[in-house]
């Protein structure tokens, strides 16, 4: 059946979750949730979807999955720019098994490693979900020279996301390779 709608970024980079009801597909520009058989298909402005201000443009490499221990929709974009420089995640999670009900929305300044800042933006997120964490991963480029720095990870408490909570996080970077890695 149809998925998402090819856009201007090639590729348009789609993932997709499929949960009991639906599926919920991301891509580079827009999101879609479809009815299982395929019918029903409706597409939404990825930015929309993910609350980003008309100011921090499109999304970037959005990824969703479905967390079948604990029906829930998970999905997360970025954004980044410069003058000023920012970037930024943004994770939605479903209040419930359906792609098509309430979601919880939350953003994240990718530019401070714990509370500091720094001069470096995000890119390639990757999405992992255990028994009680969320970890946000993203490699780090400096705005000035688009140069590689480290890699981060950004660990959440999974209840309290899957809640609607306030969220607080640790972050680990620029970390040492392990011995003979």
């Amino acid at each position: 059946f149809d998925g998402i709608t090819q856009g201007p970024y090639i590729p348009s980079e789609p993932t997709v979750g499929a949960g009991p009801l639906n599926i919920f597909s991301t891509g580079n520009v827009s999101v879609t949730v479809t009815d299982k058989d395929g019918s029903n298909k409706v597409e939404t402005d990825g930015a929309t979807f993910f609350g980003v201000p008309g100011a921090e443009g499109a999304i970037s490499d959005a990824q969703c999955y479905y967390d079948a221990l604990r029906g829930r929709f998970i999905a997360l974009c970025f954004t980044q720019g410069t003058g000023p420089n920012f970037s930024n995640f943004y994770l939605a999670i479903s209040k419930t098994n359906d792609a098509r009900g309430a979601w919880w929305l939350y953003k994240f300044d990718m530019t401070k490693n714990g509370a500091a800042a720094s001069a470096n933006w995000a890119d390639y997120q990757a999405l992992g979900v255990s028994e009680d964490k969320i970890a946000m991963t993203g490699q780090m480029f400096s705005f000035s020279g688009d140069a590689y720095q480290y890699q981060k990870i950004r660990v959440l408490d999974r209840a309290a996301a899957y809640s609607g909570a306030t969220l607080t996080y640790v972050d680990f970077f620029n970390f040492a390779a392990p011995p003979g890695g």
